[in-house]
């Protein structure tokens, strides 16, 4: 179907309404360069974070406005042409099936629960996108935060060892480049691929049982640009 979201069981009620696809929001960098995925979300080094900062911020502007047009659109277009489009879809349904190998057709109460459940969403999404609260959190594809305090949780800090190594490992065994700051922490910590968890963390923590400190500026440089 032409309003059918691909891999998704769900209708696009973007296209479904006929609307224009907004200008691209995508984040203009590629964080895991900077750092690594865990159990928590992206861990990143202080030394990377007014820089990260400044490119998500980058990001918001676009994303948030093409949010709002999207909302002024769907608030423009009206009970009558979205009953219009609403009809269109249900005419097309009822075409496809009707001509299979056991002709099939929408009984009203069908015909209405599916209408039903299309207004409730337009609703719903147009509800949103003209709520400047929700436009806001909406258009934040990440929050930088703080590591939580969970040092103290011991699951907690094993959860997150063991997601750090394997994040590290899966990078350096990943055909194609490798992102500069897992090569790093492998170079530092002599993390090799074939390494299983267990080894990792035990080169880690033999790292640190040496009195090796990490010093501020032990990591991979920032583009040439900043």
């Amino acid at each position: 179907m032409p309003f059918a979201e691909r891999n998704v069981l769900s209708l696009n009620l973007a296209l479904l309404l006929g609307l224009e696809p907004p200008g691209n929001t995508k984040l203009g960098f590629k964080l895991p360069t900077y750092g690594i995925e865990t159990d928590y979300g992206y861990w990143v080094p202080k030394e990377y974070v007014d820089y990260i900062e400044e490119k998500l911020e980058e990001a918001l502007g676009p994303k948030r406005r093409a949010l709002k047009k999207r909302g002024a659109e769907l608030q423009q277009a009206g009970d009558n042409y979205v009953n219009a489009q609403i009809k269109i879809y249900l005419d097309e349904v009822e075409r496809r099936i009707a001509t299979g190998g056991k002709p099939l057709n929408l009984t009203k109460q069908q015909k209405e629960s599916i209408y039903e459940k299309i207004v409730r969403r337009v609703h719903h999404l147009k509800t949103l996108l003209t709520h400047p609260k929700a436009l806001e959190r909406l258009a934040q594809t990440l929050v930088g935060a703080p590591v939580p305090e969970f040092w103290e949780d011991e699951a907690s800090v094993s959860r997150f060892f063991e997601g750090f190594c394997y994040d590290i490992l899966a990078k350096l065994s990943s055909p194609g480049s490798t992102p500069k700051i897992v090569t790093h922490l492998a170079d530092q910590f002599h993390i090799r691929e074939g390494d299983n968890i267990e080894t990792c963390q035990e080169k880690i923590e033999e790292f640190f049982r040496q009195d090796n400190l990490w010093s501020g500026d032990n990591w991979p440089a920032l583009p040439e640009e900043k």
